[in-house]
């Protein structure tokens, strides 16, 4: 029952695993892009997800040659579908938008970089969005006469009268209002308009219409922006760590007494491996299928002395080790969508027996009569697979997991009845 119980669950992991994997991959669809020097190229871009602006993208000229990578500092642009973006050299200001991660001081912290931004409206007046890696949607206008400006909304902190006063900073409408100044019409609409695609399309829109000027391109579907399309996607990492493990003799045959009767301290040693996280488009940023492969091991020694009496006994000094090669298919669930981010793991381990001690010291003592010899705890019958079951959490901090889990592996791969725990404390890095 227990065995069959534990198969089910890794083959059902396995199967959910590699099938996520498969929706991952080919996500190549019509495109093109246009280089620094103007020159453009048609061909297949990879569309794996949007739900964040993409900081690179993945470039093929035919579908069966080599994909090639541009990051923004390389393209003017590239579109795909009904999607263009444009290159731009930007500043993105750290904009939370709820109490629980507003800022401290009414000043956010910003970087300049160049950046692809999704082009909403182009002609007199030129709107942009950006989604960054928290979630958050950020806005760009970029007139004839002005610079391109990032319109400003965030949620801070102030203290007033010993008291904690969350404030709301509205600073885009004063920038639409000096932008659009062209429009004298249009004030009332901007300072009604809520800090989203809807509201501020309508007010470009409304510039449009009040100044004559033609609108050259216009994303159709801005209303709805925010919920398009995801893809499956897959991202790969390093960890290591340190584990703790007990081992635990229950029963057995009546030649291994010495076996259950020892005791045998915890082991702590290193682990380390790499992960790959499938996202399934529908999770929407909340789950992931997990897939480790750690190598792991353990080493315990104990000593049993039987004392008949005082001139006879038996020593057993036993000493046992293995070093695993252990695969941990698991689901995750993330508790916020936020920059750092809380997780629960649970699934299960296949384990296979890379290397294995198994050694024993015999000493014996028969009326003033010592024998020794030298062989193994169980006879060389030991096998070569473990599996059991896998639960924890973490918190994953950008690009950085750190993780505890808990491991039972209900079978050892001792001929007696046994099990062992494990206590896993890792440190992990996701490369994309």
């Amino acid at each position: 029952m227990r065995f069959s119980l534990v198969f089910s669950l890794l083959l059902l992991s396995f199967s959910s695993f590699f099938s996520t994997l498969s929706t991952a991959q080919n996500n190549y669809v019509p495109g093109y892009i246009v280089d620094n020097s103007g020159d453009t190229t048609h061909g297949y871009i990879e569309y794996y997800e949007w739900a964040i602006t993409p900081s690179k993208i993945s470039f093929k000229k035919e579908t069966n040659t080599d994909p090639v990578v541009y990051h923004a500092d390389d393209l003017l642009a590239f579109q795909l579908n009904n999607y263009i973006y444009q290159s731009r050299f930007v500043t993105l200001t750290y904009s939370p938008r709820s109490p629980d991660n507003a800022l401290e001081s009414a000043t956010p912290k910003s970087e300049s970089s160049k950046l692809f931004l999704f082009l909403l409206i182009d002609g007199n007046i030129t709107f942009y969005k950006y989604f960054d890696q928290f979630g958050n949607d950020h806005y760009y206008i970029e007139t004839p006469t002005d610079s391109i400006d990032e319109l400003l909304y965030f949620k801070y902190y102030q203290v007033e009268n010993d008291k904690r006063i969350l404030h709301t900073n509205n600073k885009y409408k004063g920038q639409l209002l000096f932008h659009l100044r062209a429009c004298n019409t249009l004030k009332s609409q901007i300072l009604d308009a809520a800090y989203e695609p809807g509201d501020l399309h309508r007010v470009i829109t409304s510039y449009y219409n009040c100044t004559g000027d033609t609108i050259t391109y216009q994303y159709r579907n801005t209303d709805n922006f925010s919920a398009k399309r995801k893809r499956s996607r897959v991202k790969i990492g390093l960890f290591a760590g340190v584990s703790t493990t007990k081992i635990s003799f229950v029963s057995g045959e009546g030649k291994y007494n010495y076996v259950l009767r020892a005791d045998f301290k915890n082991s702590t040693n290193p682990v380390f491996g790499i992960q790959i996280n499938a996202e399934p488009a529908k999770a929407n940023g909340r789950w992931g299928i997990i897939m480790d492969v750690l190598v792991k091991s353990y080493s315990f020694s104990a000593n049993y002395t039987n004392t008949w009496d005082v001139s006879n006994y038996d020593s057993y000094d036993m000493k046992m080790a293995a070093t695993y090669l252990s695969v941990n298919p698991m689901w995750r669930y993330y508790f916020s969508k936020t920059r750092i981010k809380p997780y629960l793991n649970a699934g299960g381990y296949l384990a296979s027996v890379l290397t294995k001690v198994d050694e024993m010291y015999h000493e014996k003592d028969v009326n003033g009569v010592i024998t020794s010899e030298n062989s193994t705890v169980f006879d060389d019958q030991t096998r070569r697979f473990d599996y059991g079951f896998t639960i924890g959490g973490g918190v994953k901090i950008y690009k950085f997991n750190l993780d505890i889990r808990y491991n039972y592996g209900g079978t050892s791969i001792y001929p007696v009845n046994s099990n062992t725990q494990s206590i896993l404390f890792m440190l992990g890095f996701i490369f994309n």
